[in-house]
């Protein structure tokens, strides 16, 4: 399926996966320390369930890898498609496809009654910020390491 992709898409994919997945556990573990916190007040007592917030992260976290994934795949298919209209408009459809799919999660995450809204809903945001996070480590590195351009080979 992804074949078409290159090693760098490849990394994107590997950190987005990675990082959602982390950010995932940071969350559900935010829930568990807000709970444990506010145990006496009558909105966490009554409204948190952890494992309603745990199915919900779980949830919305494959479907933030999935549509991740689908991105990537989208984004190979336009790269290796010939036609630039034909590969424009598979991209638009695919873009609708992403959003339509992200708006379903999100009524089914409100919806459904076994699941956190906020904790299956939050996950769709995660793939986008640890690229940035890794982008941002990266750059300390180099800094770091002195790597940081041609002017520190001269």
């Amino acid at each position: 399926m992804f074949k078409n992709l290159d090693a760098d898409s490849m990394k994107f994919l590997k950190r987005g996966t990675i990082g959602t997945i982390i950010l995932t556990i940071i969350m559900v573990l935010i829930f568990w320390a807000l709970k444990l916190i506010f145990k006496n007040v009558d909105f966490f007592k009554d409204n948190i369930n952890m494992l309603h917030v745990g199915l919900g992260a779980a949830a919305g976290a494959l479907v933030a890898i999935l549509n991740y994934f689908y991105l990537a795949y989208s984004i190979g298919k336009r790269t290796t498609t010939e036609d630039e209209e034909l590969a424009t408009a598979q991209y638009n459809l695919s873009r609708k496809i992403r959003r339509g799919i992200q708006i379903g999660w999100l009524v089914v995450a409100i919806v459904v009654p076994f699941f956190n809204a906020v904790a299956a809903i939050f996950p769709l945001l995660f793939p986008r910020r640890s690229i940035i996070l890794c982008g941002i480590v990266d750059n300390m590195r180099e800094k770091k390491q002195g790597t940081g351009g041609e002017d520190d080979q001269q």
